[in-house]
């Protein structure tokens, strides 16, 4: 079974959970079960023998004051943990600003991973002036983008939607993508509006937050808050209720 046909869903116990999640250490015995103020679920987890595999430890990187969790593969800031199979990263945006060129780059390969980038809760948003922005997969097709011209300057996003804002397109992403490139394009070269060292911008960013920040100034930020979609095969399951350690599992299993 692919990675992509892994059912991305959140831990079956859910349901169950919820009315005593509070209450319970979701953590490992013995490991760490906050960082600052992110609850560190299994099957996540800070150090040895707390996560589920690789792809789950969460490292500290203590450059930062206070020291930050981040996703240790992948080298993400990690914002939230949530067990409906979802977890909100920092993202880096892409920015090229040469506009005679065209600008290519691969930012965090997801694939082969338990992750992909959440269809559902994340867009495709560009910021620029006579380009063409895209997603692109990696035998080059187009799977999101959105191509427009020149009007006054915009330096933020200024609505919940890019509709009718000037220099600005928001955009859908395919389900199931663990990697794309993203690309910037220069157009209309000859335009009289045509400015070479004009600064062009392409992110993937949560909805939500774009919602929320009605006048978010996208260009000044190196990451935005992005969210992923995890998921584990059905054996993590039957373990996890049946583990001599998991508080979950004493619980569900408890009359």
């Amino acid at each position: 079974m692919g990675v992509v046909q892994i059912v991305f869903q959140a831990i079956v116990l859910l349901g169950s959970i919820n009315t005593f999640v509070q209450a319970v250490d979701l953590a490992k015995p013995s490991c760490q079960a906050n960082f600052g103020k992110i609850g560190i679920p299994y099957p996540f987890g800070v150090g040895a023998d707390c996560f589920y595999d690789d792809w789950f430890a969460i490292s500290c990187n203590d450059t930062f004051n206070p020291p930050k969790p981040f996703l240790r593969r992948f080298n993400l800031e990690v914002l939230e943990i949530s067990l409906e199979g979802t977890v909100r990263v920092n993202y880096p945006t892409f920015s090229s600003c040469s506009n005679s060129i065209t600008k290519t780059t691969e930012i965090v390969n997801l694939t082969k991973s338990p992750f992909v980038f959440s269809q559902s809760k994340n867009s495709f948003i560009a910021i620029g002036c006579n380009i063409f922005a895209s997603m692109k997969s990696l035998d080059g097709s187009v799977i999101a983008g959105c191509m427009f011209g020149c009007g006054k300057n915009s330096t933020e996003i200024a609505g919940s939607s890019c509709i009718g804002i000037i220099n600005c397109c928001l955009t859908p992403i395919p389900p199931y993508i663990g990697l794309f490139n993203a690309n910037i394009e220069p157009k209309n070269i000859s335009s009289p509006n045509f400015n070479d060292q004009a600064c062009n911008y392409a992110v993937l960013l949560e909805r939500k937050f774009f919602n929320s920040n009605l006048r978010y100034p996208i260009k000044s930020e190196v990451h935005v808050p992005v969210v992923l979609e995890w998921g584990i095969d059905e054996t993590f399951y039957s373990r996890m209720m049946g583990s001599e350690w998991s508080e979950c599992g004493k619980h569900l299993t408890s009359k």
